[in-house]
This record gives C-alpha cells, sequence and structure tokens, in this order.
C-alpha cells in the first residue's frame, strides 16, 4: 500500500507575506519591520490520518520577540492564515502570550501555561480517540480539542511578535517529549467521548 507522507516542512508558497522560512522549511521567522501583523504558515501536507498510531511535532521557541504572541496548532487547506493559529474557522491553536486554546474564533479558553523564549511546544492529534492535544517542555498537557470528522488537517505556525522566531521538529530528531506510547497504552478504545468532546471544550463549535 502507498504511504500517504506526512507533514515535513513550510514553504513559501503558503504562508503569510512577512513571514522568513529558513533552515530548508524548518525555520520561521517574523522581521520586525513587520511589527505586530499577525500571520501564519502552513505545512507542505496534511496530517495523514492513522488510527494506530498519534501524529506529533514540536515548535521550539528561539525567541519570543516583542510581545510573545506565538501560537502553533493545526487548520484546514482553505483557512485564512491572515492571523493567529485557532482565530480562523477550520483552525484550532495554543498561543503563548495566555496560555489560552482556540477553537476556530478569537476568544480564547483558559488551557495551558504561557510559554517564551526557549521552550518546546509539541502538538499532537490522535485520530482513534478524535481529540488534540499540547505538550509544554515535555509535560504533558491534557486534552484540548476534538478534531472535526472528515475534515483534512495541516500543521500551522503563527506569530504577531516583532523579532520572533521558531524552529520546526517534525521527527527529523528525537522529540523533547517521549510520552506517546505511554499515552496511547494509558487511555482506552472507548476514551473518544472521555478525551474528546465532553472533556476538549465545551461550548466550541467543532462538533
Amino acid at each position: 500500500m502507498h504511504k500517504i507522507p506526512s507533514p515535513s516542512l513550510f514553504t513559501e508558497e503558503d504562508k503569510g507575506p512577512g513571514l522568513i522560512i529558513e533552515d530548508n522549511g524548518l525555520t520561521i521567522s517574523l522581521p520586525v519591520r513587520w511589527g505586530h501583523a499577525a500571520q501564519c504558515a502552513r505545512a507542505n501536507t496534511f496530517i495523514p490520518v492513522d488510527h494506530d498510531h498519534t501524529y506529533y511535532y514540536e515548535m521550539t521557541v528561539v525567541d519570543e520577540g516583542d510581545g510573545k504572541r506565538i501560537g502553533l496548532g493545526f487548520c484546514a487547506k482553505d483557512t485564512s492564515l491572515n492571523g493567529m493559529p485557532g482565530w480562523e474557522v477550520d483552525a484550532w491553536g495554543y498561543h503563548a502570550d495566555d496560555g489560552a486554546k482556540f477553537p476556530g474564533r478569537s476568544q480564547g479558553l483558559k488551557y495551558g501555561p504561557m510559554y517564551g523564549t526557549g521552550d518546546v511546544v509539541g502538538c499532537g492529534v490522535d485520530f482513534k480517540r478524535g481529540f488534540a492535544f499540547y505538550t509544554l517542555n515535555a509535560e504533558y498537557l491534557g486534552p484540548a480539542f476534538s478534531l472535526k470528522e472528515g475534515l483534512r488537517i495541516w500543521p500551522m505556525i503563527g506569530m504577531s511578535s516583532a523579532g520572533a522566531k521558531v524552529s520546526i521538529n517534525f521527527g527529523q530528531k528525537k522529540f523533547a517529549w517521549d510520552g506517546i506510547d505511554d499515552l496511547e497504552g494509558s487511555l482506552g478504545d472507548n476514551a473518544t467521548t472521555e478525551y474528546g468532546k465532553e472533556a476538549c471544550c465545551e461550548s466550541c463549535g467543532l462538533y
């Protein structure tokens, strides 16, 4: 069976106009001259649906910039890249400046700690149980969003802090968090309801 490729980099063709893509598509930055214009980049391909393995990637904050307005998550192919991750329809994100999660709207919901320069943030998608989660500095933060059935999703990085810079790990090197096997083993096959719609976000319009 032909294996569908997983996301591996960001490109010039699918990003906001002010973002700089370097290091073979694995480093993203926002020059100071762009000020606080919020914009995103979308990875080169969608996340393949795999009910046997959890998808996961990480972002290291090299420089939080002026204001710590950085976020990561995932989105649909036609989601606007003007704004921060999770502000637009069919986009979901976890932001550095307030620790909030954003389920397709500009009003955030309390989720995790704030983060900044030097921190490593991970985003995982469990298609089998129907939820997405985040990690921070190798600590699991718990379920964040339920997945929208049938929607193809792409990794998404965004920022609106002048001088911000992040690097991305799609698995080309060892992840900071090594808990995927433990997480998959601790959740039963019937965990979709517990960790999906009911636990992730109340009244988020995701289902």
